[in-house]
């Protein structure tokens, strides 16, 4: 088969002779470099030959990420409240996706199971006794994982957790040092520095856990011995302790933990009751639109076993070719079209957490 004519020879085919011979050699040598010079920009730590171009785009977004701080490993904890039957319908599916990615995983419950399997607190099953539960937990962490992990995280067996973001966001934080974070509410008259919502999850540096084990858990003036609101009691005990509660905010003042899944946080503006507690608890001003939450996003709460999934796939596997992450103003008015038509169509509050303010509690 002849080939057409336009590519029967090549505009530097050489002619013969020793000329031609070094010509040769020096057009191989600078497309070596420039094979050598793309190679390097793709990056050869992504699989195969082959998959490298994809993959490049693919982890791309991932990129971000420079300062000595963000590369830092952080070892993290996972410390996932259960019930036993809760097992087969929420918790192994927190193990089935986010929980992989802790350095250490572990579910607390009431009972003995070898599916996940669960750690028996010792503590009946119930609101009432949650902060029995919670101490119990953050207790048996601390005899048995606090050379594993520089940070412990508590989250329900229907929270979703990015954990390479939380692994960001703790970062440039000192472990050895007290501290708290999480998403921070107002308990105004009650908790100086506020509580952190407990659906979101909360994270304890390893200094925090030592004085909450060394010096809160049995000292009831400090840490009460019973209670039905962990979160609130959590936030008590930290701050009688001395234990700082941090902005988990992120550069862009963004917040990154959240109590309800992300379709409420994104319309909550139009939540119809100006007084809805997590409107008026909110302890910093509440953001509208995309710039309600952070590109960096650590968590959310209420996450059914289909959304679960859902959310593995839209945020692990599901890529844009050839988009370069960056932050931009502009998510500030993507939704400016639906907030001015705001009043033709009202939301459903997210499901209200009662925050029952007992006597101990508040005391």
């Amino acid at each position: 088969m002849q080939l057409p004519r336009r590519l029967t020879r090549l505009p530097f085919t050489p002619r013969c002779g020793a000329t031609n011979f070094v010509a040769g050699i020096f057009f191989g040598g600078i497309l070596t470099l420039i094979l050598s010079a793309q190679k390097q920009e793709v990056g050869s730590g992504y699989g195969t030959e082959d998959e490298s171009s994809w993959q490049t785009s693919r982890h791309a977004v991932h990129a971000d990420d420079n300062s000595t701080a963000a590369r830092r490993q952080v070892r993290v904890a996972c410390l996932v409240m259960t019930t036993a039957k809760n097992i087969r319908s929420k918790a192994i599916h927190v193990k089935q996706t986010w929980g992989r990615r802790c350095d250490v995983l572990a579910f607390f419950s009431s009972e003995d199971n070898s599916l996940l399997p669960t750690i028996n607190t010792g503590v009946p099953e119930g609101r009432d006794n949650l902060w029995r539960k919670t101490k119990a937990m953050f207790k048996h962490a601390y005899t048995n994982f606090y050379d594993q992990a520089d940070w412990f995280f508590k989250a329900d067996d229907d929270t979703y957790v990015i954990v390479e973001n939380l692994r960001r966001l703790l970062a440039p934080h000192d472990p050895n040092e007290p501290l708290f974070m999480g998403r921070r509410l107002r308990n105004d008259g009650y908790i100086r520095q506020g509580y952190m919502s407990g659906g979101a999850g909360y994270a304890l540096s390893k200094a925090a856990l030592k004085l909450m084990v060394d010096k809160g858990i049995e000292n009831y003036s400090l840490c009460h011995e019973t209670g039905g609101a962990e979160d609130i009691e959590m936030a008590q005990c930290m701050e009688n302790l001395g234990v700082p509660a941090g902005d988990s905010r992120d550069e862009h003042r963004e917040e990154t933990f959240f109590p309800f899944l992300p379709e409420h946080h994104l319309n909550i503006h139009q939540v119809s009751d100006p007084d809805f507690w997590f409107l008026s608890m909110a302890w910093y001003p509440h953001k509208k639109g995309l710039s309600c939450c952070s590109d960096h996003a650590v968590s959310f709460h209420y996450v059914t076993q289909p959304m679960m999934y859902t959310l593995e796939y839209l945020i692990y596997h599901l890529h844009v070719h050839g988009y370069s992450y960056e932050w931009t103003r502009q998510k500030e008015h993507i939704m400016d079209e639906l907030l001015k038509n705001r009043s033709h169509r009202k939301l459903r509050k997210p499901k209200q957490i009662q925050i029952q303010q007992h006597d101990n509690v508040l005391s």
